[in-house]
């Protein structure tokens, strides 16, 4: 792994991907949320987003990279490691929780998180 700025939380994502040896497209497909958007939230951190869903983003983060909400928005607590086989079912279920975390708020707002769009 690369060096990581582990005083953000742009660079904790950063850091929790590549700890898990996953790709941002591997990652932001299970969101679901475009890669350039990923990319972004890596570079400059996820307040780009709106300021209403960070807590679903950082709670859905947090569970597709097996860290907690805490150390990815404060830095508190270990690190995940590189461990990725120990992690792949936990990953699967991660992958349809955050789904369904994203249909639930997309229902409540009325919108479409990975287009913008309103229903």
């Amino acid at each position: 792994m690369s060096d990581h700025d582990l005083t953000t939380i742009g660079g904790r994502l950063k850091y929790a991907r590549e700890a898990r040896e996953e790709s941002i497209e591997d990652c932001a497909s299970r969101m679901p949320v475009l890669s350039s958007t990923w990319g972004v939230w890596e570079e400059v951190g996820i307040e780009v987003a709106p300021k209403s869903m960070r807590p679903t983003i950082l709670r859905a983060c947090a569970r597709i990279l097996d860290c907690t909400v805490e150390w990815l928005r404060d830095g508190i607590g270990e690190p995940p490691k590189k461990n990725p086989e120990a992690n792949k079912a936990r990953r699967e279920a991660a992958e349809q929780r955050v789904f369904e975390l994203f249909q639930n708020t997309d229902e409540l707002l009325g919108t479409d998180f990975v287009t913008g769009t309103r229903h």
